[in-house]
């Protein structure tokens, strides 16, 4: 027991250590991308100097072209007032999502699988995703990686649920308040995961804990409902906001 407890905390160590530095190795020195990543940082200056915490703009122009969610805007702004309008401070969420991920799968690991030997194996082959640790994902500020976050979060937390019952009213209320957030990062995006979680419920034989389990309803509109008035709060203050979103949606070439 001492010599697994020594490993687990010596495992953990380890891949904090190499997530801080895949992430954040030379994170301020090279300069913001073009297109998506400079689009977003234009955004939260903008936010950052005007306060326009709702109408994106550029050069003081409603932006009509970003029609996301504001959370990760609103993370970057509040990154930069506390490490300056740099590369560093408004990549910094980014940078704590990928490692949050990081700790995520190896807590997954070890507090529910038991295998802190699985949790640094599944670390290590994260961190060796080209995938998510470059460009438009892993150390840039663009949405994703906040929002991977938040949907790697809520599948384990559903998965462990799954797995042992428990809690059924704090587990749905955490998931319901995780998959609003998920949203807000990106809109529709953070919420593809959601069917895929029943199936994985159906393939376990634990349908029963989600299908008759009131709370599953209950949060489910909650959910649905906040993610429904982001839009009508945007309408209410942006007239056509709603008609300009399901243009872009059905123009996605066009992204």
């Amino acid at each position: 027991m001492k010599n697994n407890t020594i490993f687990t905390w010596a495992a953990g160590a380890a891949l904090l250590v190499l997530a801080v530095l895949f992430f954040c190795n030379d994170l301020g020195k090279f300069p913001i991308l073009q297109w998506d990543e400079a689009r977003y940082v234009n955004n939260s200056v903008e936010i950052l100097m005007n306060g326009h915490w709702l109408d994106f703009r550029m050069d003081g122009q409603i932006d009509t072209w970003n029609f996301k969610p504001p959370l990760v805007l609103w993370l970057q702004v509040w990154s930069m007032k506390l490490w300056g309008a740099t590369e560093w401070g408004v990549r910094f969420p980014t940078v704590l999502a990928g490692i949050g991920i990081v700790f995520l799968l190896f807590w997954f690991s070890v507090r529910v699988l038991q295998s802190p030997r699985i949790g640094l194996l599944t670390g290590l082959f994260f961190l060796a995703s080209s995938g998510f640790i470059g460009p438009h994902m892993g150390r840039t500020a663009d949405l994703d990686a906040v929002q991977t976050f938040f949907t790697t979060l809520y599948s384990l937390l559903f998965i462990r649920y799954l797995l042992d019952g428990r809690n059924p009213l704090t587990t749905f209320a955490i998931l319901g308040l995780l998959v609003v957030l998920s949203f807000l990062c990106k809109g529709m995006p953070g919420l593809l995961l959601l069917p895929y979680l029943f199936i994985i419920s159906l393939l376990h034989g634990n349908y029963k804990k989600v299908l008759f389990n009131k709370y599953v309803y209950l949060f489910a509109a909650v959910a649905i409902v906040l993610c429904a008035g982001y839009y009508v709060v945007r309408d209410l203050q942006y007239p056509g906001y709603w008609e300009l979103v399901k243009k872009i949606r059905v123009q996605p070439l066009f992204r």
